[in-house]
């Protein structure tokens, strides 16, 4: 197998190289004594870090249930969307102005109309998109618009403009998902045990950040 070969390879010649700089003293170089030290503290804090992520439980049932019953869009009226991307260069002053405009629209002809006669720079363009791979902030906006209305999202280059061309439903039963949403749940438990962990050690230190001095003269 060409992919072990090179592997162990790799590992062969990673050990014959640490061996010769421990025969040249290079791990009493002080560069080498400090880059060891914070890969050990790497270590370290990784293994703590997983321990406070073992930590969490999987979902019940309940839990289950009551994701797929909140979250309709992605499962009991999950769609398929057909969406024109319109990325409108927009000064700061006229962003809100135009977002109403946009948002009062009902197809993509006014809106193609609107953005020509606006003069502003502007890119277009089509793609399809299942509920799951758009974002969830945007994603509950879309799942309420009718074909040729528009979910309008500030940037800080301007406005992009999706307007539903198409949908196509596709419901998925909880028997589905089950397995999907419990790992993502999991996932969600994992990452709140970290941050509650590492918040609570951040308590316990009391760690104050400190302001640069070329930041405090500033």
């Amino acid at each position: 197998d060409k992919v072990y070969d090179r592997v162990l390879d790799n590992l062969i010649e990673q050990e014959l190289a640490a061996q010769a700089a421990r025969s040249a003293g290079l791990e009493q170089s002080p560069k080498v004594v400090q880059a060891i030290e914070l890969a050990k503290r790497e270590v370290l804090a990784r293994a703590y870090q997983d321990q406070l992520a073992a930590k969490a439980v999987f979902p019940d049932e309940h839990a289950i249930s009551s994701y797929f019953d909140e979250h309709p869009e992605l499962f009991s009226q999950r769609k398929q969307y057909q969406l024109q991307e319109s990325l409108l260069s927009v000064p700061s002053e006229q962003v809100d102005a135009l977002k109403a405009r946009v948002e009062g629209l009902s197809s993509v002809a006014e809106l193609n109309t609107l953005v020509t006669q606006s003069g502003l720079t502007h890119s277009v363009r089509t793609g399809t998109h299942w509920a799951e791979t758009l974002p969830m902030d945007v994603l509950p906006q879309l799942a309420s618009r009718k074909v040729g209305q528009s979910v309008v999202i500030g940037r800080s280059d301007g406005l992009l403009v999706l307007t539903v061309l198409r949908t196509e439903l596709s419901p998925r039963s909880l028997a589905q998902v089950r397995d999907v949403i419990r790992d993502a749940l999991h996932s969600q438990n994992r990452k709140d045990a970290l941050r509650k962990g590492m918040e609570s050690l951040r308590q316990q230190a009391k760690i104050r950040k400190v302001s640069s001095p070329a930041s405090s003269a500033s």
